[in-house]
């Protein structure tokens, strides 16, 4: 699909091509030419987000990498996305393929079976510089590197606005060896995002052992860095913990004061049994998160629906309460969104089935048999109130 005036999301994440292979009693048959890669999730969180609005799925663009053994089918499958996606062809090379195993007590393992192609910012065209999110999944020197070319590139096409750039730190290099150059490569993102684990890797096991998440939070983040006055902390980055089963929680630092706030998982412990495959929910979550941290979804009836819900003032206000809680307002919000996209991602192996139906002149989707707005309002139904408690102290 060719390339559209105003993106609204981009990853640097890769396209793969995955192979599952059960190392079980009784293991079912192995599965091959799935969709994966971190990129390919993070994009499917924001076309979940963006659902059922063909317009706005539009404005997520990535690139994917053809080699020669590139299976019709899986184009297919991404077309049917209906995103601006940039198919880079090279007959000389295999497409990027992955081996996942599974083994007994969740233990998984992975490996590349044919090379992978990293993408940079010269890889993105124009319209995917100008794009108003970002993200990515790297090592602190990566993301440092990415985000300082990206601002030049912005700025010699006299764009000054700052993106919103969501970074997830790989676990290989979370470790206490690498808290200052996170540090410093957090100071250019809007989030990141490591899980609850991941964070406990940057510190010694004895101060671990005796601190709260939000303990390590503060140490981790660059939010000493800065000396800022109370109406510039939109600067300052947001950490978002991803707990997994148990939801994630945002920590955002004012002038006073380190707040936070909790949003659950959506599969509760009694639907167990719909969570067939966790891999991809991570980074479904992250681009959904994105993409809902921009204005790209305001004029969606889901987030107006939410600001109702939630008791928060819309995002079309001038009021200057408004202005004042737009940053909270819009973390909460890209979350709840995040957690309805990576709900969808982790009910099969691979990426959700996608059903669209013309009712009148309305295109109506449905992944894995649901609508995302339904499990939306579902949601917002059960646990809208619990969040609607923690933003309200905070919100005039």
């Amino acid at each position: 699909m060719s390339t559209i005036k105003s993106v609204s999301f981009v990853t640097f994440g890769m396209f793969i091509i995955d192979e599952i292979e059960w190392q079980t009693a009784n293991p079912p048959s192995p599965k091959h030419n799935l969709i994966g890669g971190a990129g390919t999730y993070a994009v499917l969180g924001a076309r979940l987000a963006a659902s059922p609005c063909q317009l706005l799925s539009q404005s997520i663009s990535w690139i994917v990498d053809i080699g020669s053994d590139f299976p019709p089918e899986v184009k297919e499958n991404i077309d049917r996305w209906n995103t601006t996606c940039v198919f880079r062809t090279d007959t000389s090379r295999l497409t990027t393929r992955a081996w996942n195993g599974y083994g007994e007590n969740e233990l998984r393992s992975f490996k590349y079976l044919t090379p992978k192609v990293r993408l940079e910012v010269s890889s993105l065209n124009q319209s995917q510089l100008l794009s108003k999110s970002f993200h990515m999944v790297c090592s602190p020197q990566r993301c440092l590197d990415i985000t300082t070319k990206l601002e030049e590139a912005r700025r010699s096409l006299k764009q000054y606005q700052r993106p919103h750039v969501v970074w997830e730190p790989i676990p290989d290099l979370c470790s206490p060896e690498e808290l200052l150059r996170f540090q410093s490569a957090a100071v250019h993102c809007s989030i990141v995002s490591p899980n609850h684990e991941e964070i406990k890797m940057f510190f010694a096991p004895d101060f671990v052992e005796n601190a709260s998440q939000s303990d390590l939070v503060s140490k981790l983040m660059p939010w000493n860095f800065f000396e800022t006055e109370i109406d510039d902390t939109a600067s300052l980055p947001v950490a978002i913990v991803r707990e997994g089963a148990n939801g994630s929680t945002a920590y955002l630092c004012d002038a006073e004061r380190v707040s936070q706030f909790h949003v659950p998982a959506y599969h509760t412990q009694d639907m167990a049994s719909s969570v067939v495959d966790p891999t991809g929910g991570g980074n479904t979550y992250l681009g959904a998160l994105a993409i809902a941290m921009t204005d790209a979804l305001y004029n969606q009836a889901s987030y107006e629906k939410m600001c109702i819900f939630l008791a928060v003032p819309s995002p079309k206000s001038e009021l200057p309460q408004f202005m004042q809680a737009k940053r909270l307002q819009n973390v909460a919000i890209a979350m709840i969104y995040a957690v309805i996209a990576a709900s969808f991602a982790i009910e099969q192996n691979g990426t959700p089935q996608l059903k669209q139906e013309k009712v009148f002149t309305e295109i109506v989707e449905y992944w894995n048999g649901d609508k995302f707005n339904d499990r939306l309002e579902r949601y917002l139904e059960r646990e809208g109130a619990m969040i609607r408690d923690q933003l309200a102290p905070r919100i005039p």
